[in-house]
């Protein structure tokens, strides 16, 4: 069997999607460079082992998957979506915490304290 770097590509952005993370955003969680997970995404080359093992813990697929579509253990494939949901909503409420603590530190600095 021939693996599609496209294929991967395909794969990888369909992992993403249905966690609500963007490219940017992988590439901030998994301290991939921005250019690589590009190529990634693009199918213009294919992760390396390590680098496929890790995006495949990552996004809790098996890299057989991620490589070829297919996969023996069924399960890995299910998006729990209430997970999912949860992760996004979460992300959200640190977001917006984080923007109002640096709305706080702005106010303080402007009082002087």
């Amino acid at each position: 069997m021939e693996i599609c770097p496209e294929k991967v590509g395909q794969r990888l952005r369909q992992c993403a999607e249905s966690r609500g993370l963007s490219q940017t955003e992988v590439c901030r969680l998994t301290g991939f460079a921005t250019g690589t997970m590009s190529r990634y995404f693009n199918g213009a080359s294919l992760p390396k082992s390590q680098e496929l093992l890790e995006l495949a813990k990552f996004f809790e697929v098996s890299m057989e998957w991620l490589l070829t579509g297919e996969s023996r253990d069924p399960g890995v494939l299910r998006v729990r979506e209430d997970a999912v949901a949860y992760d996004v909503q979460k992300r959200r409420t640190l977001e917006t915490a984080a923007k109002e603590l640096e709305e706080i530190v702005k106010t303080l600095r402007e009082m002087d304290c």
